[in-house]
């Protein structure tokens, strides 16, 4: 049995799950594996900035509070950052390090990312996974700055 499969609106940059008729989709468990990586907030660091009004939030996962491992990535600060070229190595550094647990947990050999921007308020991430069979596969999204 599959996981249940995750698409992403590249309109609305909305995570939802996938359905057929009246059932949930299962499947593509990869790809369902990189959204949730890249996607779910992961809790700020001590020393990130946080947005005007949101010092006191530091976003997150509620049972990172419980578990070792720390779901997701803090790709959520970048559109507070400034667009430069420090920005997109950071946002490479943290998209990188969200997806390292594919290699530790041994279900990628190997794991690429490559970050651009694209507009204002836009930025391309792309990803590619070999797996250890050498198997690729490879992700891209564009996410935009919702106003």
């Amino acid at each position: 049995m599959g996981d249940i499969r995750i698409v992403l609106d590249p309109v609305t940059f909305a995570g939802d799950f996938a359905m057929s008729g009246g059932d949930l989709e299962q499947g593509n468990e990869l790809e369902t594996a990189v959204l949730i990586s890249w996607f779910t907030d992961q809790v700020a660091d001590p020393d990130d900035v946080l947005p005007p009004g949101q010092a006191a939030d530091p976003r997150g996962w509620w049972a990172d509070t419980y578990e070792g491992d720390q779901i997701g990535s803090r790709l959520w600060q970048i559109f507070w950052r400034i667009t430069n070229q420090d920005t997109l190595n950071w946002a490479n550094d943290i998209a990188t390090k969200a997806l390292q647990w594919m290699i530790d947990d041994g279900v990628a050999a190997s794991v690429s990312v490559d970050t651009q921007f694209l507009g204002k308020g836009q930025i391309g991430m792309s990803a590619l996974i070999i797996e250890p069979t050498g198997k690729q596969t490879a992700f891209t999204y564009v996410w935009q700055q919702q106003a």
